[in-house]
């Protein structure tokens, strides 16, 4: 198995729609805007985390939660989420699929805040 490492960020179209109960009422003369801001999470990025991008020769491993296309230079892509990894492969031709470890992206984020908090590491 061949193993590289790759940075990765990992933005959602709506990274505030989780963030309140969306059938809160507006109150008087309260914009959209100031109504979905009004116990929202405010959301700033910290760190990136390194994870393993690998190169494997399979379809993805468990049942696909969420699926998107993508393109990498007019390539088109498959991008499916499962319960254990996000693997990305190529929609219209033979070729390497590549994979993140959901596992792995975790034990990076945990080891990021135990820095940032000042705590002794543990996850290896």
């Amino acid at each position: 198995m061949q193993c590289s490492i790759a940075t990765v960020t990992i933005t959602g179209i709506s990274p505030l729609s989780q963030s309140h109960q969306h059938d809160e009422p507006k109150l008087q003369g309260e914009s959209h805007d100031e109504t979905h801001g009004r116990g929202a999470a405010v959301m700033t990025e910290l760190n990136l985390v390194r994870v393993p991008l690998l190169t494997v020769d399979r379809r993805p491993f468990g049942s696909s939660l969420a699926e998107s296309a993508g393109h990498i230079n007019g390539w088109p892509l498959t991008v499916a989420v499962t319960p254990v990894e996000i693997h990305i492969s190529f929609a219209d031709r033979e070729g390497p699929a590549f994979v993140l470890d959901l596992n792995a992206i975790v034990k990076a984020a945990v080891a990021e805040i135990e820095a940032k908090l000042g705590l002794p590491r543990r996850s290896k």
